[in-house]
């Protein structure tokens, strides 16, 4: 029983693993095709109007990476969590222990779940890009615009309640 439980696991991390760098590579603002795409349109911008809109385009660059880094360290710490439940879950001998690390897990699982229902929610409000990091109590929306309105901002924080609980703190952020 418990080889198969490794295994469905083992499965499941490495699709994990598969999904989120197929969303890393084509996610715009990540890797080297970014760099090099956003460098053609900087020479397409200048040449058309004479000058060059680098300030917009590096801020650009750095809003796309600095939330890419956010989605991998959050990515990361949420594998350690997983790995720590699994860990817990095949080495223990105590049921009560198996049984809350299932429980932890799974609840770590719809976290998850909420989370990429919230960004995808958030990306359809007009912002280009979104990361939430739900820890503990607190949830932060990280949001890839030049603006957030306070009408915006609430709006997020309305949703987050919702999706992940009202009884947590959400601030969200601009970058």
């Amino acid at each position: 029983m418990v080889l198969k439980k490794q295994t469905v696991w083992l499965l499941t991390m490495l699709s994990l693993i598969v999904v989120l760098s197929v969303y890393y590579v084509t996610t715009p603002g990540t890797g080297e095709q970014l760099a090099a795409d956003d460098g053609e349109k900087q020479t397409e911008t200048a040449s058309k109007d004479g000058q060059s809109n680098s300030k917009d385009v590096t801020s650009s660059i750095e809003a796309d990476s600095a939330l890419a880094e956010l989605e991998n360290q959050k990515v990361d710490r949420r594998n350690e969590q997983a790995q720590q439940y699994q860990n817990t879950i095949t080495g223990s001998d105590s049921a009560t222990k198996v049984s809350e690390a299932k429980a932890n897990l799974e609840t770590l699982k719809t976290t998850e779940r909420q989370e990429t229902l919230l960004e995808d929610w958030v990306v359809n409000q007009g912002f280009s890009d979104a990361v939430v990091d739900t820890q503990g109590q607190n949830i932060k929306v990280y949001v890839n615009s030049k603006q957030l309105s306070k009408k915006q901002a609430n709006s997020i924080m309305r949703k987050s309640n919702e999706y992940l609980g009202s009884e947590k703190l959400v601030k969200v952020v601009r970058k």
